[in-house]
Order: C-alpha cells, then sequence, then structure tokens
C-alpha cells in the first residue's frame, strides 16, 4: 500500500480506502512480469477484504494473526509513521484458502520519538489505514488476536530489549559510535520501552 506509487509501472485502487495518496502496487511478480489476469485478481481479493472489513465479515479475507501482530509491533515500537511504503502486504496464491497477510514491519526512521509518548502508534488511529476499521468492528477476532499477543510479550518485552542492547554494547561494531554515545542510546532506549510498556498495560485492556 504505496504512497510513491508514482514511481512505479503498475498500480491500482481499491473501492474503500484508496485516496489521492495510496495505491497499492507490485514487490512480486514485478510490474515487468505481472499479468492482466493476475492484477484484476489481486484488485478483486483486497476489495473484498475492504468490504468484509466494513460489513464486519473480515476475517473470511484476511489472516488475523498477521494484521494482529504487525500492528501490535508499530504500537510497542510507537511508529509516527502512518503511510510512507512501509505497507506490504501478501497472498500466496489464487486459492480461496489463502488470505491476505501482512508482510514484514519496515522503516523504523520515526519510532521512539517522544512525540508518540502516551499515544498509540499513529497507524493505529489514522483514518486511511485499516485498523481504525478492524479495532471498531463488532466482530472481536482482530482486537482478541492483538489482546492475547500483548499478554505473551508484556511480561517479556522489555527484558528482551535490554538483553539486545547489552548485546549491541559488547559486539565488536560498538566501538564506532563511541562508548558516551551508546550508552546514552542505551539508557534513552530503556527508558523508553519500560514507560512503553507500562501505558500499553494500561492502554491495551481498554480496547
Amino acid at each position: 500500500r504505496d504512497a510513491y506509487w508514482w514511481n512505479e509501472d503498475v498500480s491500482f485502487t481499491t473501492t474503500k480506502y484508496s485516496d489521492a495518496s495510496f495505491r497499492y502496487t507490485f514487490k512480486y511478480p514485478d510490474a515487468d512480469d505481472v499479468t492482466a489476469a493476475q492484477i484484476a485478481y489481486i484488485q478483486h481479493a483486497v476489495n473484498d477484504m475492504e468490504e468484509a472489513m466494513l460489513k464486519s465479515d473480515y476475517d473470511r479475507y484476511l489472516d488475523v494473526g498477521s494484521f494482529a501482530a504487525w500492528m501490535l509491533g508499530q504500537d510497542i515500537l510507537g511508529n509516527w509513521d502512518a503511510g510512507g511504503s512501509n505497507m506490504f502486504f501478501t497472498k500466496y496464491d489464487d486459492t480461496s484458502h489463502s488470505k491476505i497477510k501482512m508482510g514484514c514491519l519496515w522503516d523504523f526512521d520515526a519510532i521512539e520519538r517522544p512525540s508518540i509518548e502516551g499515544t498509540w502508534a499513529t497507524v493505529h488511529t489514522h483514518p486511511q489505514a485499516y485498523f481504525t476499521t478492524l479495532f471498531a468492528s463488532p466482530n472481536k477476532a482482530f482486537t482478541d488476536a492483538y489482546k492475547a499477543m500483548w499478554q505473551e510479550l508484556s511480561p517479556v518485552v522489555e527484558n528482551d530489549v535490554m538483553s539486545m542492547l547489552n548485546a549491541i554494547s559488547q559486539s565488536p561494531e560498538a566501538a564506532a559510535w563511541g562508548e558516551t554515545l551508546l550508552a546514552t542510546d542505551i539508557q534513552t532506549a530503556s527508558t523508553w520501552f519500560h514507560n512503553r510498556v507500562i501505558w500499553l498495560n494500561e492502554h491495551i485492556p481498554l480496547l
């Protein structure tokens, strides 16, 4: 779901959520290889998914777990970026058994900002993203999956981050940053995640 679709040779819109800012483009197949039939198929599949979201029947078409995990990752990191080119979707094949999934998390240059403290990641409430609709739906499959994932992660996420930061501080690459700068960055990150876990523990149960 690409804010820079005008750089690509092939793109398509959808009926419910597209505006001048976003169109869908292709990573695979490449624009040089994708066929007209494939474009029509995936456009139809995405339109079906969007229509189902608005009718609270979305779990027929999208992989709830991948959407919940992607959104939770954004909220843990406090990502300020709600669009850019960081929303990737996948569909394995053209069968009805293959649901649309969120792809990998991408683009981390706007995380852990002081301006996002005490609020959700921007995409959580962005009107042109899917997640406002999913959280508001009377079908609670998405929200329940999101909450269950957080319940599993919340006791360990801060310790996991600190273990990673400590490993970085002992790595051969650490000297390139300089001891003082690295210590400051680690302290900033550890404070962020400590406070973030507290905030998420307070607010996720209210969803």
